[in-house]
This record gives structure tokens, sequence and C-alpha cells, in this order.
């Protein structure tokens, strides 16, 4: 969505020419959006591997964090968008809690199915 609002084509990521033609606010705007999509996609991949992990035996537990993770990158995104890189303060630490929350989960899981099965 934000490609089409500040009309930046791909493969453009806020430093090619297409963003030459937004405005300073613009290009703000535009990569303060982008660097939440990043973001999401550079922990999606973690987070997804811990969340099966530890809801192969406890399922309502590893739901509850992952959705509290959902939670948190929902505050980021806004408050990133809407107050730059000092916004993104809220939900920061809501998704990285939920994720360490998810890794201890994963490893006691993994430490009891290896040690004591």
């Amino acid at each position: 969505m934000a490609r089409k609002k500040y009309k930046v084509a791909y493969p453009d990521n806020g430093g090619g020419r297409f963003s030459d033609k937004l405005s300073d606010k613009e290009w703000i705007e535009f990569n303060n959006i982008k660097r939440v999509s990043d973001n999401y996609s550079e922990s999606v991949g973690m987070v997804l591997t811990m969340l099966l992990c530890a809801g192969l035996f406890q399922p309502i537990l590893a739901a509850s964090f992952g959705g509290t993770f959902i939670l948190g990158k929902i505050i980021y995104g806004y408050g990133y968008k809407a107050w730059g890189p000092k916004g993104r303060m809220f939900g920061a630490p809501i998704s990285a809690l939920s994720f360490f929350a998810l890794t201890i989960i994963a490893g006691y899981n993994a430490a009891l199915t290896s040690f004591f099965a």
C-alpha cells in the first residue's frame, strides 16, 4: 500500500530513482512503513519456528504468546508509522518478550523430549 500511495515502483526500496521524486516528508513516511514491513519479515521465520516447537506440547500457552507477539507487532507498526523510530518502543518490548517466552517454552519442550523420553 505504501508503494501505491507514494508511487514508488519495484525494486526501489527508498533509495533509488523513483524515491528521488518524493519530498523529504514523503520519503521519511515511506521508509518508516518499509522498515515496519522489513522488521516483520526478519522476525517471522524465527517466531513461527518457536511457535511450532512450543505449540507441539503446550498449544494454548504457545498460541497465547503467538497472539501477544502479533499484538506487539501491530502496536509497533502503528507507532513507527506515526512517530518514527521512537514510536516503536511501545510494541517492540511486547513482541520481544513474547518471542523470548516462546523460545523458553520450545527449549523446555525440547529438553523434556530429549532427556526424559
